[in-house]
């Protein structure tokens, strides 16, 4: 049973390591985009990431 607590503990931490990089990848796009629909659809993507993820916390 203490494995499976790591092991979760372990999957969650790199989910949110994976979310971080993609939030900070997200707004260095955004620093270069002068475009808003494109930084709409950055962010569009990011929660569509975030969705996928959340079922695995």
């Amino acid at each position: 049973m203490f494995k499976r607590r790591k092991e979760k503990a372990q999957r969650r931490e790199r989910i949110k390591e994976t979310l971080e990089k993609q939030l900070q990848l997200l707004s260095e796009r955004s620093k270069d985009s002068t475009d808003d629909r494109e930084l709409a659809e950055l962010s569009c993507e990011m929660v569509r990431v975030a969705s996928l993820l959340r079922p695995l916390l």
